[in-house]
């Protein structure tokens, strides 16, 4: 049997025997990871959604229009959130083109729908009816011209990918232009254009860590302490105890072992000395 890719991050993972889930048949992963990676995938539009509330406003929707002449500091430009947005971006978007060239499914619009305007109508009879007309009356010419990274291509490339993370996981290597966080050992510079060959499986990978770097930066994650101590597990007694904020559990890091946080406390003298010194 193959083992899952995500290694050490295998929702299976072993840590007593340091070895990960079976994956599944035919996929890399084993299949509680393929489903957390789904539903990871599934929430990337909500996180780029979210990750907007921390930018700051711009100056049009100040309270009167007009910037405030006071000598106060400038709003400080979140420069981790913007990142990590373009990430997200470049991601879904990416591993969706691969996506629809592996089933032929139809190529995304090359420019964004525009907003349509209500307005009432009437006809030869007099009757009023109400239709819709587009906002933005744009030049033939900008078809050709690159769209600017938004929250509709995430919402497109979201929907195309989240009912086919299995298929996804065994697509082969491909060879990527910019993509994030390139591995420098497995890439090729040519000029100001850097390539290099990911799987679909490192793909699905990387999708679900957006996911989780979103989190942790909207402060949706459940800060974990490290405890003093070593574990008393059987064939471990690593230093690796923790705990999360207001929770009544104790774990091993490293073994899984489990406790609750007052038999921590009642022998508290008997963790704090390794195993084999006990």
């Amino acid at each position: 049997m193959t083992l899952c890719a995500a290694d050490t991050a295998c929702r299976g993972y072993n840590r007593t025997t340091n070895v990960a889930a079976d994956a599944d048949h035919g996929t890399p992963f084993c299949r509680p990871c393929l489903d957390t990676a789904a539903r990871d995938v599934a929430l990337l539009a909500h996180d780029w959604r979210d990750l907007e509330q921390l930018l700051p406003k711009p100056i049009s929707q100040w309270d009167d229009g007009q910037p405030r002449g006071s000598g106060d500091a400038p709003i400080p430009l979140q420069l981790g959130v913007e990142a990590l947005q373009a990430d997200i971006w470049r991601l879904a978007t990416t591993w969706a083109e691969v996506i629809a060239d592996v089933h032929h499914l139809a190529d995304p619009p090359r420019r964004r729908p525009s907003p349509l305007r209500r307005f009432f109508a009437s006809d030869r009879a007099g009757q009023t009816h109400v239709a819709y007309r587009p906002v933005r009356v744009e030049h033939p010419s900008a078809v050709h011209r690159p769209m600017r990274p938004g929250p509709a291509d995430v919402v497109r490339a979201v929907a195309t990918l989240e009912h086919r993370v299995d298929a996804l996981a065994r697509v082969p290597a491909v060879q990527l232009v910019g993509y994030p966080h390139a591995d420098d050992d497995t890439a090729t510079r040519f000029r100001t254009i850097t390539l290099v060959w990911v799987s679909g499986a490192q793909g699905v990978l990387d999708l679900s860590r957006a996911h989780q770097r979103a989190r942790a930066m909207l402060g949706l994650t459940e800060p974990v302490y490290v405890l003093p101590g070593y574990c008393r597990a059987r064939a471990c007694g690593r230093p690796a105890l923790r705990v999360k904020d207001g929770s009544d559990t104790v774990w091993c890091d490293h073994c899984g072992a489990r406790m609750t946080r007052d038999d921590y406390d009642r022998y508290g003298n008997l963790f704090l000395r390794p195993k084999e010194a006990a």
